[in-house]
């Protein structure tokens, strides 16, 4: 599947450096249609959205090297990041 790579600079600064506390959201498998986001409707709000933190997840899974590897880019982006070279305001 195509992902919009406005959508990943919508997402990434919350998903990065601002996660919130809550309760963990249950998987959906029902057969809903969101083809709205992916149809590329109005977008407006979409740098609103939070996420739990990623952290454990990648954590429990750091053995496979997919994750290892992404979580080594993530490391990176943090650096950049810390450093000046990317700017925060920008991912939203």
């Amino acid at each position: 599947m195509h992902v919009n790579v406005q959508f990943i600079r919508k997402f990434m600064k919350n998903y990065f450096f601002n996660p919130v506390d809550d309760d963990p959201a249950a998987p959906d498998f029902s057969l809903a249609d969101d083809s709205f986001l992916f149809n590329q409707g109005p977008t407006k709000d979409l740098g609103k959205i939070q996420f739990h933190d990623y952290k454990p997840v990648f954590e429990a899974n750091k053995a496979l090297p997919n994750v290892a590897t992404f979580v080594k880019q993530i490391g990176l982006c943090f650096v950049f990041e810390c450093c000046g070279q990317i700017d925060r305001k920008g991912c939203s």
